[in-house]
């Protein structure tokens, strides 16, 4: 019976446990796991199937939101009142949009490395994780300075600690399938 890769469709040989095409793990499985107990990679396809997507589409509208002061808008804030107000912010809007757009297309490029399983990929997206978060801590700082009062809420600290957290755990998940990411 020929057995194909079930991410790629290449067909694979009878001794092979990993797709020699994409790195993807056999239909057998890996140590002689029947199909369909690798329920280990439904993590993975979240991440390049839904994740990663949704990343780069909130980056954009985000990203667009800080750079046209729509944000402010649809707060029923006029933006250009808040930027005479504190002329420092439309600085720190410009900035931060434009990180969240390049982090948008970040997001889609890293996606596409994980999907075709390239050794570095894993590693990508953890930066990218850690680079999201960074932008947010700048901003803060930045939006703080200028506003002279702490831009800080429970919301955003909890989201902070949350994404501290799930570096780690992608950390953790993705050193364990290491020799995936063969490509």
């Amino acid at each position: 019976m020929e057995r194909n890769c079930p991410v790629c469709g290449t067909a694979l040989g009878p001794q092979d446990d990993h797709c020699p095409n994409c790195g993807a793990i056999s239909p057998s499985g890996a140590q002689g796991q029947p199909a369909g107990q690798n329920h280990t990679m439904k993590w993975f396809k979240f991440i390049i199937y839904f994740q990663l997507f949704l990343s780069a589409i909130l980056g954009v509208v985000n990203g667009i939101g800080l750079l046209t002061g729509s944000t402010y808008s649809s707060q029923g804030l006029d933006p250009e009142l808040a930027y005479t107000i504190f002329p420092g912010l439309r600085a720190v809007d410009l900035i931060v949009g434009v990180g969240m757009l390049a982090l948008a297309v970040l997001a889609i490029v890293v996606r596409q490395k994980l999907a075709h399983y390239c050794q570095r990929a894993p590693k990508q997206y953890l930066i990218l994780l850690g680079a999201n978060m960074a932008l947010s801590i700048l901003y803060m700082i930045a939006a703080s300075a200028v506003l002279g009062e702490p831009v800080l809420d429970a919301s955003t600290v909890s989201q902070l600690v949350v994404s501290a957290v799930m570096i780690g755990v992608n950390k953790v998940y993705f050193d364990k399938r290491a020799e995936l990411f063969v490509n």
